[in-house]
């Protein structure tokens, strides 16, 4: 087989015989018109594209969401570390003695425990 000049391409000849020639790129007919095909194949193109900058946002939402429920969770936690310590506080400095002190705060590491069992997502901060 010969190698191909530059700038040429085979063609096929009209006649039954299926005689190849060599004919310059810039002769070659164009045997289909596929421009609806190229054109439906933009569009497909460009709905993927458009589908997956809806996923991206969605699931950028869906994090941006997740941060915020995260956030507020720790907020309310340390919220009520805050009033348990003055309740701790205030018990210490009361007449109750140490032993009321103590299992004030077992309670507080209980509570403390049974909301980072209702949200196992949150069992990771700790």
């Amino acid at each position: 087989m010969s190698q191909q000049p530059q700038g040429m391409s085979r063609q096929t000849t009209a006649t039954p015989s299926r005689d190849w020639t060599w004919v310059p790129n810039e002769e070659l007919e164009v045997l289909m018109d596929d421009s609806e095909g190229t054109e439906w194949a933009k569009e497909v193109e460009k709905d993927q594209q458009e589908m997956v900058k809806k996923q991206r946002r969605a699931r950028s939402e869906e994090e941006r969401l997740v941060w915020e429920r995260a956030e507020q969770e720790q907020q309310a936690q340390e919220e009520c570390k805050r009033q348990r310590a003055k309740e701790v506080a205030k018990q210490a400095a009361s007449s109750k003695g140490k032993g009321c002190m103590e299992e004030l705060q077992r309670e507080g590491q209980l509570v403390q425990t049974a909301r980072c069992m209702a949200h196992p997502w949150m069992a990771s901060f700790y």
